[in-house]
């Protein structure tokens, strides 16, 4: 897998903006995938530290309660007035810098990748930096999609058992998950 440059990357963030802004954000869909891909109860999350990253507007781990939320999200300043009190109503505290950039304080007890990966920099980089940062890693891509002006790179399972070794996965087929991704998905969760 190729990195990108970082201009490529700005240059792919004007488009992000306009496709994060051009409509409301709703969390339904993300809410779903934690409901049919965690075999965990609501409860499980009270006493955890989860951090997720590139969640958008309204990131998944807003839709449950935690002991703390951080959604790392670069764009976060260009989001509406609507998204910032959604966020602290829900008790998700916004960085608005790349995960690249993030200085880790602690172990989290979870990080997520949610459908992030194509727009990132470097996937890789950014799932061995995980591997220092957080006691579980979940997540959840697509895989074998083109890459257009938006999706930079192409994940393939490669991608992510090249980074942990004797990785259990699951492939979703798209559209299997009810009014969620087309494409077909990887998910796992991993105890680092």
């Amino acid at each position: 897998m190729n990195n990108i440059t970082n201009g490529q990357w700005q240059n792919a963030q004007k488009g992000e903006i306009h496709f994060a802004t051009s409509g409301k954000q709703t969390l339904w869909a993300y809410d779903a995938i934690l409901r049919q891909l965690f075999d965990v109860e609501d409860e499980y999350f009270i006493d955890k530290t989860i951090l997720e990253i590139g969640g958008g507007r309204t990131p998944l781990v807003g839709s449950i309660q935690t002991k703390q939320s951080i959604n790392i999200e670069p764009l976060w300043d260009k989001y509406p007035e609507e998204d910032k009190v959604w966020s602290n109503e829900n008790k998700v505290i916004p960085l608005g810098i790349p995960f690249e950039d993030f200085l880790m304080d602690k172990i989290y007890d979870e990080i997520w990748f949610f459908n992030i990966l194509q727009h990132v920099v470097d996937p890789k980089g950014m799932l061995e930096k995980a591997k220092s940062c957080a006691k579980k890693i979940r997540v959840f891509e697509p895989i074998n999609v083109p890459k257009d002006k938006l999706h930079l790179h192409v994940l393939k399972p490669e991608t992510f058992t090249n980074v942990f070794q004797n990785l259990e996965y699951k492939i979703y087929n798209g559209g299997s998950i009810k009014d969620f991704h087309g494409a077909n998905c990887i998910y796992f969760e991993l105890d680092i």
